[in-house]
């Protein structure tokens, strides 16, 4: 989102532009759940989390008993929230009016799909929906410059 960020602000401190009636669409790559899609689907979010304001911890050094090392900023330990939580810093409600209309308007296009991309997903035996072909869903998004993998992290 860092990049983002800065391109619209740069665009939005132009005074050449009037943008209080505008909306924005962000788009990108990403990775998603087994449990919620399938590779190459889309997604239209309602809220925006900002995933790198964490504190992680070596998994050779975190305390006995934590599943892994990465907690909220002010956490005391894995899921757990907060005590004070500034969440206007890390959550960003995005216009759900919008999001739905936009669903509502795409949730029938049919993605495209491969051959390879079927055989891709045909490895994840448990997962049902990420052996479906790509498809349209509603979700939230975490935005971050981390690309983490594995069934822990996951």
């Amino acid at each position: 989102m860092t990049n983002a960020t800065a391109a619209i602000m740069a665009l939005g401190a132009d005074a050449r532009f009037d943008l209080s009636k505008s909306y924005w669409l962000v788009a990108g790559i990403a990775g998603v759940d087994p449990e919620d899609a399938s590779i190459g689907s889309a997604a239209w979010a309602n809220y925006v989390l900002d995933g790198d304001l964490v504190r992680e911890f070596d998994a050779r050094e975190s305390p006995a008993g934590w599943p892994y090392g990465r907690l909220p900023i002010g956490a005391t330990a894995p899921n757990r929230l907060p005590e004070v939580a500034r969440w206007e810093t890390v959550v960003y409600e995005l216009n759900r009016k919008l999001a739905a209309w936009a669903f509502n308007l795409t949730h029938d296009v049919v993605l495209i799909d491969t051959p390879e991309l079927a055989a891709y997903r045909a490895k994840y035996s448990e997962h049902p929906n990420a052996r479906r072909p790509p498809f349209v869903l509603q979700g939230d998004s975490l935005g971050s410059s981390t690309f983490w993998h594995g069934r822990i992290l996951n």
